[in-house]
């Protein structure tokens, strides 16, 4: 489980500040804050030059057919998109049982339902899409189950502090992401539930080389692994942002584990379909995507572990 880290004066400080600007912009209607997405992602798009020119590029490759006017207009979307998803931060911190039509609605609870009648551990396989905050926080509510998220700690230590227990502030538990396969696999053992981002590039040491958007992306195989050794089902979920401001949350149908006996070939073979579900997803709002990241980006790997990785194009 992720413990909070022992901070420094200084980051103690910033913890103290972080947490009473976010509880007193908590005190602003969301609405009202969010009016500022469309000032705040303009300025943001001027002068990030790096980031703009990632989405651009990641766009005109993901979608080769569309013309350049579509290509800008999309990344600013993308832009004002994740701008909204910051400025919706303070908000989680009211976020309750009583309020929680606010926020949310759901789809698929009979998918649900699939999951809660098994007698057995699940993942649910999500990305950075539409508000993930959010629907995680809301999931620990509508649920009435705590699980467990996975994630990477943050640079900044205060901030990582007051995220996690954004996180954790409706039940939910929140596991760093390194060396915590063992922690996981107890917790699909004993009937759990732990959600995991997969859509952000992957060291070589943890990923496969496989299709997304029609490129070569390094995808991590631990979620089909870990499926695959405790034949737990994995149950795609997502959040779209719709026009009134709520997130529409989708529970997909649950993902039984293509086994074969091999199980290299079976941990390609899935996370393979988890990659589809997700460019399906994307495809569906591409502005509610975090194109700024460098999803694609082929790490560099040393000459003697490259015939180990199938298919490895990189240089």
């Amino acid at each position: 489980m992720k413990t909070a880290p022992r901070l420094s004066w200084s980051q103690q400080l910033l913890y103290r500040l972080f947490s009473l600007g976010l509880a007193l912009l908590s005190l602003i209607p969301r609405k009202i804050l969010v009016r500022l997405a469309n000032p705040l992602s303009r300025l943001w798009w001027l002068l990030d030059k790096r980031h703009r020119d990632i989405a651009g590029d990641n766009l005109a490759k993901a979608y080769p057919d569309k013309n350049i006017i579509w290509i800008n207009r999309t990344a600013k979307a993308a832009f004002r998109h994740l701008a909204i998803v910051a400025l919706e931060m303070p908000s989680l911190l009211r976020v309750n049982k009583d309020n929680l039509d606010d926020f949310v609605r759901v789809e698929g609870l009979e998918n649900l339902q699939k999951l809660l009648d098994q007698d057995r551990g699940y993942f649910f396989l999500t990305g950075h899409f539409g508000n993930w905050e959010l629907m995680a926080i809301a999931a620990g509510l509508f649920l009435e189950k705590p699980f467990f998220v996975m994630g990477r700690a943050m640079d900044m230590p205060a901030f990582d502090r007051l995220l996690t227990e954004m996180r954790s502030r409706t039940g939910n538990r929140v596991i760093d992401k390194d060396n915590s396969a063992s922690l996981v696999s107890r917790i699909i053992r004993e009937g759990g539930a732990v959600g995991i981002l997969l859509d952000q590039n992957a060291y070589y040491t943890e990923g496969l080389y496989l299709d997304f958007f029609g490129r070569t992306a390094c995808t991590n195989k631990g979620l089909a692994l870990l499926a695959i050794r405790h034949n737990a089902l994995v149950a795609p979920v997502f959040s779209f942002r719709e026009p009134d401001g709520r997130y529409r949350v989708e529970f997909y149908e649950p993902m039984e584990m293509e086994r074969t006996g091999d199980l290299r070939h079976d941990v390609e073979a899935n996370t393979i379909a988890f990659n589809q579900v997700l460019e399906s997803t994307v495809r569906r709002a591409p502005e509610q995507w975090l194109w700024v990241h460098r999803r694609w980006r082929i790490m560099p790997v040393p000459e003697n572990v490259r015939h180990k990785l199938k298919n490895y194009p990189g240089p």
